[in-house]
């Protein structure tokens, strides 16, 4: 019955260890993938730099430019550099590392996932925002009626394409999240699956010992 039980523990973990693996695969290329996209976001926040400003810039719009600039560099910088570590040090704990790594690891990709995640946004808003504030610093320089309209439209058709990305973004977060709630109520922890399986398992043995004994 020890052996059985042993036996049993043995296959419910391995089974456990290559579901973990596949959520290790998974966030790791979902962190390439960011940190991909953050590399590129990073290289024009850098641009942004190289840019001049018209001398007869209003101050207030060349302080923005330069703050949204900044965010941009500065958070897409957390995010690949971020990545980077949680792609390369997360699988090496997990393949390396003692028993219950593999875990450790996908957890702590998990919650390092949603701080990229958020930091990313919001150096995608700042790169966004900065190129919005480009729009009348270039328009702005001519001081002319016809030149404020064209800013004035170029402005309402990015408030109209942000508003479509921004709904578009929460329609597919609202469509694919996964809900904790919902996730308690169908999950089964390991532990209680193996207590289950090893009552079983020893009502099967006993019924065994008893037709054997008959």
């Amino acid at each position: 019955l020890d052996a059985d039980r042993h036996a049993l523990s043995a296959s419910v973990y391995h089974q456990a260890l290559g579901i973990k693996e596949r959520e290790l695969s998974n966030l790791t290329d979902y962190l390439t993938n960011i940190g991909t996209q953050s590399a590129f976001m990073f290289g024009f926040g850098v641009g942004m730099f190289s840019v001049e400003i018209p001398e007869d810039t209003p101050k207030y719009l060349t302080y923005l430019y330069y703050a949204f600039a900044t965010t941009c560099l500065g958070a897409e910088m957390y995010c690949l550099s971020n990545s980077t570590l949680c792609t390369i040090l997360a699988p090496t704990i997990a393949l390396n590392g003692p028993r219950g790594s593999v875990h450790a690891a996908v957890s702590g990709m998990y919650q390092e996932r949603d701080n990229i995640w958020r930091v990313f946004a919001i150096g995608s808003m700042g790169f966004c925002a900065n190129f919005f504030t480009w729009i009348w610093i270039m328009l702005l320089q001519y001081r002319t009626w016809e030149h404020i309209g064209i800013a004035v439209l170029c402005s309402l058709i990015f408030i109209v394409a942000a508003v479509i990305v921004i709904r578009g973004v929460r329609r597919i977060f609202s469509r694919f999240e996964l809900k904790q709630t919902e996730v308690s109520k169908k999950q089964i922890s390991g532990a209680d699956f193996l207590k289950k399986q090893t009552a079983a398992s020893a009502l099967t043995a006993i019924s065994k010992e008893v037709n054997s004994a008959v």
